[in-house]
């Protein structure tokens, strides 16, 4: 993690939370970050272990907003809908005829020709 990632995660460290819970245990969060928290035996660890799961929050968050949606154009929009219908309906798709379509043919269609 670059200077700049880690000067990120030190700020944000400093919005958590810390408690200590009825068994003895300590309890810190960041609410900011929703699903970063960390329940240790001591506040040291528990810190050492929330920083760490903020880390691992940040990156998968950063590439969670990396990802882009795809467009579906309406024709394939249309083509999704018809394949379903045909699914529900019980339609299939042959392999024999993919493979015709692709100008390829079928390995037993081939054993049978060739016997």
């Amino acid at each position: 993690m670059d200077l700049k990632n880690s000067q990120l995660t030190l700020e944000i460290m400093q919005e958590a939370d810390f408690k200590q819970l009825d068994d003895g245990t300590y309890y810190g969060e960041i609410p900011e970050c929703p699903g970063v928290w960390a329940n240790e035996k001591t506040l040291e660890e528990c810190r050492k272990v929330l920083q760490e799961v903020l880390k691992e929050w940040r990156i998968l968050k950063d590439f969670e907003d990396s990802l882009e949606e795809e467009e579906i154009t309406p024709e394939e929009e249309e083509a999704i809908t018809q394949s379903e219908a045909d699914i529900e309906a019980g339609l299939g798709v042959k392999a024999e005829n993919v493979w015709k379509k692709l100008g390829l043919e079928d390995d037993d269609q081939q054993k049978k020709d060739g016997d």
